[in-house]
């Protein structure tokens, strides 16, 4: 954590509130084109501090031209801010375990790790992922989600998987193997995105399959496995995801962090 604040000192990043360094910086999403001010460090004194949250839209307002919005990692042991910010994307950690018993469907379903003859239909998967993620956004002009989906699959230490059944690829679920948190220095593997393309049951036995094999290329890797679930944030949350969570707890994931959001502009009711 020390390396990340000088580094963050060294960037023009570190930033304080009442005697409080945090980091913040301009980010723009490259799906929805959103401009945002970033907080990826608050300390547990600020995480705590009512004050720094309702001061955070004017903050933004200072670093960042015309802010659309803030998003603020906190650690989930940091708790929840106040209204009106919301969840924006949960982090969750897999235990590392077996995974829930398999549907007998599952014998029908078969993974292998993708090949060339894939790539396109890989992009349009991840290209779906993404317009997904943006759906739970405000309303924006998308950006060219088929070329960021070519540049996330050309990242080093991309793997994917891909399910079949009766020998058609149904699904996917792809892997950034090389990544490393930027705030704590630790190694991981991110499991990008899971999509299958079937009814319910075949859903849930294929998406338990692929994430089967992406435990198993994780402890291969030596590094914890992460996965995010989005939430909606155009109607003040659903709880849609939050029952993703919940569930997804239950079957050996864990709570890790939370980007937290507000439009700027947004008032207190």
């Amino acid at each position: 954590m020390t390396d990340y604040l000088e580094m963050a000192g060294q960037a023009d990043v570190l930033r304080d509130f009442e005697g409080s360094r945090f980091v913040a910086d301009e980010q723009t999403d490259p799906v929805s084109g959103e401009r945002r001010l970033l907080v990826t460090y608050c300390p547990a004194a600020l995480a705590t501090n009512a004050d720094w949250w309702a001061a955070l839209p004017r903050i933004a307002t200072d670093l960042v031209d015309a802010p659309d919005a803030i998003l603020v990692r906190l650690h989930h042991t940091d708790g929840a801010p106040p209204r009106p910010w919301i969840r924006h994307t949960s982090y969750l950690r897999h235990a590392g375990g077996p995974a829930a018993d398999t549907p007998s469907t599952s014998d029908m379903i078969t993974v292998r790790r993708a090949v060339p003859e894939d790539e396109a239909t890989l992009r349009r998967w991840v290209g779906q992922a993404l317009v997904n993620g943006a759906a739970h956004g405000p309303a924006g002009t998308l950006g060219d989600t088929e070329e960021i989906a070519a540049g996330l699959l050309a990242l080093p230490g991309r793997q994917s998987f891909v399910a079949e059944r009766d020998a058609t690829a149904i699904g996917h679920a792809t892997l950034l193997c090389a990544e490393r948190d930027e705030v704590t220095g630790e190694a991981y593997v991110e499991l990008f995105d899971v999509l299958v393309e079937a009814d319910d049951e075949v859903r849930r036995a294929a998406t338990d399959t692929l994430t089967r094999a992406c435990v198993r290329q994780a402890t291969k890797a030596g590094a914890p496995l992460i996965g995010n679930v989005v939430h909606s944030v155009t109607d003040g949350g659903d709880g849609h995801g939050d029952r993703i969570v919940a569930k997804l707890i239950t079957q050996g994931w864990n709570p890790d962090h939370a980007l937290w959001y507000r439009q700027c502009g947004v008032t207190v009711s």
